[in-house]
């Protein structure tokens, strides 16, 4: 299955994506790790997304975030930040759909998410 990056992206709307696990790459070659999407506009050329800020941790700060990631059942549990780490912050990035130079899925046990039969296919990549 081939998906362009609207298609992926419309896809991930409306559901809280753990951090470390979604990530966009842009054309300039920075990243950003996605939290949420918020609706993607069939005629807009910018997207809406809150992605996590990981500026302020250092690597063992990440690892503590991967562990307490680990004990985290539910993607609700997500939503309060603070839990997974006090530097853990977030923010909104208004980015161009022409911008997106690939879409990374790090494997995670609560992404994609399993209670829909389209999120449990295996997207091998997108076309823009």
């Amino acid at each position: 299955m081939s998906l362009s990056v609207r298609e992926y992206l419309e896809r991930a709307t409306n559901q809280t994506i753990p951090p470390l696990v979604l990530e966009l790459i842009l054309r300039s070659g920075k990243s950003f790790y996605v939290k949420n999407v918020y609706a993607v506009d069939e005629k807009a050329d910018m997207v809406p997304v809150r992605v996590w800020d990981l500026r302020a941790l250092n690597q063992a700060d990440l690892d503590m975030v991967l562990r307490r990631l680990g004990a985290v059942e539910s993607r609700d549990e997500l939503e309060n930040i603070e839990r997974l780490h006090p530097k853990l912050d977030q923010g909104n990035l208004w980015v161009l759909l022409s911008e997106i130079e690939a879409v990374v899925e790090w494997h995670s046990s609560l992404w994609p998410g399993v209670d829909r039969p389209e999120a449990r296919q295996v997207v091998v990549g997108f076309r823009s």
